[in-house]
């Protein structure tokens, strides 16, 4: 034995397995892990345990208190570094809230807008249509009936026909009648005018207008005698 414990004649490959039993090979401190820094001869360690175990108390109780410090330590910095994450999440998180409220803000102004543009395209047809319906109507009706005309000639006064248009989408017009004439044909005439009124599809005529009218004024009793 190298530690001369008085055993002779130990084979090479024993001698590891002798070493962890022999009495006289230096051993550390069973409370080295605690701080312990002893070293003695494994047949005087159990001694110094016997003396020392106030001191290895001590060396305990401040590893105790370290490693409760150090589990501290690293329960805060878990915690730190778990809230950073969460602030971090939640920053993110809001970011994407916050892009999608604005592309669905963004979405509702657009469809509000074409909703509204649309309206606004479906008002104009409409009136566009009734302004058709109007115009065939009044298209439609090419025979005026002139009603009091006696009345009407002895008052001298001018008797104003419904609104006409020349064709669909054409000219609008009204006829004037003076049943006692006017100007120099007072008294022997019947005069008729022809007046341009405000139409509806002004904006899309040729000005001045161009066309011809042509009127003819009913003879009702005799069914003859008309004048073109």
């Amino acid at each position: 034995c190298p530690n001369a414990c008085g055993i002779q004649a130990i084979e090479r490959g024993d001698l590891e397995a002798h070493l962890l039993q022999c009495p006289l090979e230096e051993v550390e401190c069973d409370f080295s892990h605690a701080g312990c820094n002893t070293k003695l001869p494994r047949q005087d360690m159990e001694r110094h345990t016997e003396e020392s175990t106030q001191k290895h108390l001590v060396l305990m109780s401040a590893k105790s208190v370290r490693l409760e410090q150090r589990l501290q330590e690293q329960q805060e910095t878990f915690q730190h570094k778990l809230q950073e994450q969460q602030q971090e999440a939640a920053e993110k998180l809001q970011k994407v809230v916050e892009g999608l409220e604005e592309k669905l803000q963004k979405m509702a102004l657009e469809n509000e807008a074409k909703t509204n543009d649309l309206q606004q395209q479906l008002q104009q047809k409409a009136q566009q249509v009734e302004g058709l319906e109007r115009c065939m109507g009044a298209v439609r009706s090419p025979i005026i009936k002139m009603d009091n005309f006696k009345q009407h000639k002895e008052k001298q006064d001018m008797w104003y026909s419904p609104p006409l248009y020349t064709h669909p989408g054409g000219y609008k017009f009204c006829i004037a009648v003076q049943a006692n004439g006017g100007s120099v044909a007072a008294g022997t005439h019947v005069s008729v005018y022809l007046y341009a009124m405000k139409g509806e599809f002004d904006n899309q005529l040729q000005w001045p207008v161009k066309c011809t009218i042509t009127l003819q004024l009913l003879n009702q009793p005799r069914d003859q005698d008309h004048i073109t």
